[in-house]
């Protein structure tokens, strides 16, 4: 992932994509756009939300998803709050 706002056009089931090395403060929008769930992968020996370290993330067909760096090696992914 190289932009700010990635979208993701092609794949294969099983494949993935891999985040860059965190830093804090840091925010990426990935956008599933192909036919098959994306495995997000953090950098090496980072994780995201409570995953396993280097565990993917699993982007559903059509779903976007925004990941929030709060240091280093953690990432989180961002839900919408209504209220």
């Amino acid at each position: 992932m190289t932009k700010q706002v990635n979208l993701i056009t092609s794949g294969t089931a099983g494949t993935g994509v891999r985040l860059p090395g965190a830093t804090v403060g840091m925010q990426l929008i990935l956008i599933n756009a192909t036919s098959v769930p994306v495995n997000v992968y953090p950098a090496t020996s980072a994780q995201i939300d409570s995953l396993a370290t280097n565990a993917p993330f699993t982007l559903g067909i059509g779903s976007r998803l925004m990941v929030v760096a709060t240091g280093l090696t953690q990432w989180y992914t961002m839900v919408g709050v209504y209220g």
